[in-house]
């Protein structure tokens, strides 16, 4: 997995009043209005639909029950989102998602630790001679995702480009 930094701060409670839980399909609304707002606020418009996240929350390959985690704000709103996908379980994949409004509160912190337990439990599931890999997407426009990353221990190793046809 990855080395942690020695000297960094960490997150292991969210702010007085925030919940977290598992989503069920009922949140599906309210997560994807979630992603949308931090979509907007990054690019401009959405990425994603309510469809695509129902589909992807119906997918045998990801289990919601075991895998995502929602953070609701004193006010009842889904304010954070994380997600644990792997391929064959070796290649993880993390998604966290916090509201612009709530950033920089810890929330975005306390999802990470929350995924990479979920992506210890896949080691054991690897092929014993395999290199198992913790990944993370964010945004290069999202600098908050990006310092929390770096504190963790994270590093840089690709930059995708996303594009668009007029």
């Amino acid at each position: 997995m990855k080395e942690k930094n020695k000297h960094m701060t960490t997150t292991e409670t969210l702010p007085k009043n925030f919940l977290v839980r598992r989503p069920s399909m009922d949140d599906a609304r309210d997560v994807y209005e979630l992603i949308s707002a931090c979509d907007i606020a990054e690019y401009g418009s959405p990425d994603l639909t309510e469809e695509e996240l129902r589909s992807e929350w119906s997918s045998p390959t990801l289990n919601i029950e075991t895998d995502v985690w929602i953070v609701l704000s004193p006010e009842n709103q889904v304010v954070g989102y994380a997600e644990v996908g792997h391929r064959e379980h070796t290649r993880i994949f993390i998604f966290t998602r916090v509201h612009p409004d709530y950033r920089n509160q810890g929330i975005g912190s306390y999802l990470l630790r929350l995924s990479e337990a979920r992506a210890l439990q896949h080691i054991p599931e690897a092929p014993p001679d395999a290199r198992v890999t913790l990944n993370h997407w964010t945004s290069s426009l999202n600098e908050e995702a990006q310092q929390v990353l770096e504190q963790e221990g994270f590093t840089r190793i690709r930059t995708h480009w996303r594009m668009e046809i007029d």
